[in-house]
């Protein structure tokens, strides 16, 4: 089995067997980042799930992960399968408010009212939850504690919230630099079913409602890329009050330097906040230090 040391590869293998192994993972740490054994098992069952276990190179692999002890033990896909637009929600709503600090702190620090904070971005999330439009597309959580209760549980693996959120969502980035080329990027077309990620597209009278994870596994140098440049930039950036950075060094969630990452901290892919947003944060009330 795995150990919280080993979790995560340290570097992206060009073997499609560890490409799907690594996508697993990432997945299972979405669902379970407060749980690695569960994790872990859930990561096997999808690693399964996906390649069929057809190879002596797949069973070698899945034993290291854990083995067929570690499916029998794995929680349903179908059951994480019905409760996929909650986890969406969910992940949406942390990448919200991660990237909303982010835009405040580079682009705003200075002219914004006590700076760049987490409660300040969890406002304005909220606030777009609470919306209408929101309300009639549920793309958010309607509701400032499921927001929050996120925010907590979701807060270690932000950088995959966030890469899977621009990626799905279709977010516009200014430039993507995978395979050490400069690549203009106009959209991120997720539309095709074969990377729908488990969202929607599939048609259940053929069976794959099963197939997790192939957002991350068709694009995962950009999904990295992505991640790994948004952990770094939350590892070294405190929030105002804040107490610390706001990513916990985990190693079952942290991805190795070894992997290169987008320029956040220099704001690259990244967007000033709107005239409305600006007015909305300055015109909240700050709260006192607890």
């Amino acid at each position: 089995m795995e150990t919280n040391e080993t979790f995560l590869p340290k570097y992206l293998s060009e073997s499609e067997t560890d490409k799907l192994a690594f996508s697993a993972k990432i997945l299972s740490v979405l669902f379970y980042p407060d749980d690695f054994s569960k994790a872990n098992d859930l990561a096997c069952s999808i690693f399964a799930d996906r390649t069929g276990l057809n190879s002596s190179r797949e069973k070698r692999v899945l034993e290291k992960m854990g083995g067929y002890l570690a499916l029998n033990r794995a929680d349903s896909i179908l059951d994480l399968r019905g409760n996929w637009d909650k986890s969406l929600r969910n992940w949406t709503a942390v990448a919200g408010v991660g990237q909303t600090i982010a835009r405040m702190h580079i682009f705003h620090n200075e002219t914004l009212r006590g700076g760049a904070s987490i409660s300040k971005a969890q406002d304005l999330v909220i606030s777009m939850g609470e919306s209408k439009e929101n309300i009639d597309i549920k793309s958010l959580p309607a509701n400032s504690n499921y927001i929050k209760h996120a925010w907590t549980r979701l807060k270690p693996v932000l950088h995959f919230c966030i890469a899977y959120t621009i990626m799905k969502m279709d977010f516009s980035l200014k430039m993507l630099d995978v395979n050490n080329g400069n690549v203009p990027l106009k959209s991120l077309d997720t539309s095709q079913k074969r990377i729908d990620y488990f969202g929607g597209d599939y048609d259940f009278s053929k069976g794959n409602h099963t197939q997790m994870g192939l957002l991350i596994e068709y694009r995962l140098p950009e999904f990295l890329w992505l991640a790994k440049g948004y952990q770094d930039f939350f590892l070294s950036f405190t929030p105002t009050r804040a107490r610390s950075a706001i990513q916990i060094e985990s190693e079952i969630v942290k991805l190795s330097n070894s992997i290169s990452g987008a320029n956040i901290i220099g704001g690259e892919g990244l967007q000033e906040l709107s005239k409305k947003e600006l007015e909305f944060l300055n015109q909240r009330y700050a709260p006192s230090p607890t």
